[in-house]
């Protein structure tokens, strides 16, 4: 709420010495206006902003208003402030792999057990007589790998094809701060960028989910709990079309890091599957349930 003096300064102290090494003053903060329903007066709080972006010094710091007697938590101002955060992000995906123990010492202290570790063997979750693809006498399928997403053990091609598109974007922007063995992952070596092997375990996945046609099976039907068995859905537009841009961004932005054979996989398929989608232009879709055992 509305303060009867209100504060009109900060103080920048630095964490090591509590010697106070920047002040200015605190300017307050106008939202524009909401829609507010009748009679409603609980939110509206009152803001100030505190600029201290001339403070360039590395160190530890908090900020603190004398005026209202209240300080900051710590923060840091650094050249790789951010770094932590980074590496966190990008390993989230290793955390979040399907089909494999997470072990140490890759694991940093986040063990668990694998988690479809059959998913070599898969079945298919409909009669070739009713789908798109005839899968014949092979009724089992290997779509090991890949990571869970949106909290729960379900798979599928889109969401797989999205997370590699924005870990391409981040290998071309930012990958000179992704280090050799910079993410600790089972596959990293001195050669290369760990963002090279964390995209791939996306890709292989994807790899998986074509046919020798070019089409792509959509999605793997997972039971709950990471203790049943996993089935494979039939094939859809959406999904070879997501394999198709993937495997050609990858060969785009990948193709001078990996051998030349791996290179031209990727683009071979990214052709594979737009020569698919251009000999089938009526719209296929795979059979529900998309969702957990359902």
């Amino acid at each position: 709420g509305t303060l009867a003096s209100p504060p009109t300064s900060f103080q920048i102290v630095d964490v090591s010495n509590s010697q106070v090494v920047f002040t200015g003053p605190l300017t307050a903060f106008v939202a524009p206006p909401i829609w507010q329903a009748p009679g409603w007066t609980l939110d509206g709080d009152v803001n100030y902003q505190a600029n201290f972006g001339a403070l360039r010094v590395p160190g530890t710091y908090r900020l603190q208003v004398p005026e209202l007697g209240a300080q900051s938590v710590p923060f840091v101002i650094a050249t790789n402030a951010y770094q932590s955060l980074f590496r966190d992000a990008l390993r989230f995906f290793y955390y979040s792999r399907s089909g494999v123990p997470i072990a140490e010492p890759y694991a940093e202290g986040c063990t668990r057990v694998a988690l479809y570790a059959n998913n070599t063997n898969a079945t298919y979750n409909y009669s070739p007589i009713y789908g798109h693809y005839n899968f014949g006498a092979n009724t089992t399928r290997d779509v090991h790998g890949c990571w869970f997403d949106a909290g729960d053990t379900h798979v599928d091609v889109p969401n797989t094809a999205t997370a590699c598109w924005f870990l391409l974007d981040t290998f071309r922007d930012f990958g000179r701060f992704v280090p050799a063995d910079g993410l600790n992952l089972p596959e990293s070596s001195s050669q290369e960028s760990d963002l090279v092997p964390l995209i791939a375990w996306g890709l292989d996945w994807l790899k998986r989910m074509q046919n020798t046609d070019g089409s792509v099976h959509h999605y793997v039907r997972t039971e709950s709990g990471g203790s049943g068995s996993q089935q494979v859905s039939d094939i859809s537009s959406f999904a070879t079309a997501c394999a198709a841009a993937i495997f050609a961004k990858a060969y785009a932005v990948l193709g001078n890091t990996l051998p030349p054979a791996e290179s031209a996989d990727l683009l071979a398929r990214a052709q594979l599957s737009w020569s698919w989608l251009q000999s089938n232009p009526s719209m296929v879709q795979p059979r529900l349930p998309l969702q957990n055992g359902v």
